[in-house]
């Protein structure tokens, strides 16, 4: 038996998808959260992280329900170089910015680093002269694509992520390279006039222990939003089926205790406004094999861990 675990969002609108957040945050039992204390936004930011390896064709996509597109991803060598590996990156880029004629205020902004591309992080940020050299490199970046600001996406400070180095001053050094960019974000829009702010946004973990590994309360003065990776609380090293982007956590649920409300209660609880917090929403699944019937195959033991399904596949499979 093959168990899908099919999203429930992918016929949701983009407007509604921050909502979740605020009615998350407003039904959570823990004692330090507050309704009155949860401002009631009048805007939304809605980001669409678009992959530069999907075959999704980009003209197509709905962008005036968009407030923000992240591209992903760049990547960063050992000399604090931000570049484009794939050949057909520069491509989409541009056929991205024609998507401006439909959605003038849309903001293009490029994400540095991913799961792959976080080797370089740690030792970049522990060199001064290196995370100076990376930070105007990111700036030239942004000029020569014509940008509107850089999102980092360094998986993780003081953890291995993808076999990545790691040390413990990466705590401090992650908030040393994000002023060093916004420093030079900064000389950026001051040398071409520009009356804008470039924007410089980071994508966080969901656990305790990322949490830990940063200085929240720090990055805040130097980055606009936080991009919290609401996903994969159970992924391919779950061999049990379950919930792969909860909102809350179901009774039944014995072995994972992970959901977006309890997720963003903890960066409230630490100090990051409501306003500069992005929940994450994946719109891809995961799935089994191997799973035996009781309970319609879920929390149960499987055969394979949680592999990835494409939201084109879930579609098909609907």
């Amino acid at each position: 038996m093959t168990y899908n675990l099919k999203t429930k969002c992918y016929k949701i609108k983009c407007c509604l998808i921050l909502a979740i957040f605020i009615v998350s945050a407003c039904r959570t039992t823990n004692q330090y959260i507050h309704i009155s204390s949860i401002p009631k936004l009048k805007e939304y930011n809605v980001v669409a992280y678009v992959a530069g390896w999907s075959s999704m064709p980009i003209s197509k996509m709905p962008v005036e329900k968009l407030t923000h597109i992240n591209y992903a991803f760049a990547d960063l060598d050992e000399t604090g170089r931000v570049y484009f590996a794939n050949w057909n990156d520069k491509f989409k880029i541009d056929t991205l910015h024609q998507l401006k004629k439909k959605n003038p205020a849309l903001k293009l902004i490029v994400s540095v680093g991913g799961w792959s591309w976080s080797k370089h992080f740690s030792d970049i940020a522990a060199d001064p002269n290196l995370r100076n050299q990376c930070a105007r490199n990111i700036a030239e970046f942004v000029k020569q694509y014509k940008l509107d600001g850089i999102d980092i996406d360094w998986e993780y400070p003081c953890m291995k992520g993808a076999g990545n180095s790691f040390r413990s001053e990466d705590k401090e050094n992650f908030t040393h390279l994000l002023g060093s960019i916004r420093r030079s974000l900064n000389a950026l829009e001051v040398s071409q006039k520009r009356e804008e702010s470039y924007i410089l946004s980071i994508a966080v973990a969901t656990s305790a222990n990322y949490l830990k590994s940063i200085e929240p309360l720090k990055v805040l003065d130097y980055i606009d939003f936080m991009h919290i990776m609401s996903y994969d609380y159970r992924s391919g090293d779950n061999w049990e089926t379950g919930h792969h982007s909860n909102l809350w956590t179901s009774l039944s649920d014995w072995n994972n205790g992970n959901c977006i409300d309890k997720t963003i209660v903890r960066y409230l609880n630490a100090g990051i406004p409501a306003e500069k917090i992005i929940m994450g929403v994946p719109f891809y699944g995961r799935k089994w094999e191997g799973v035996e019937r009781k309970n319609n195959g879920l929390y149960q033991v499987a055969g394979t861990g949680g592999m990835p399904i494409s939201y084109r596949n879930i579609r098909k499979q609907c």
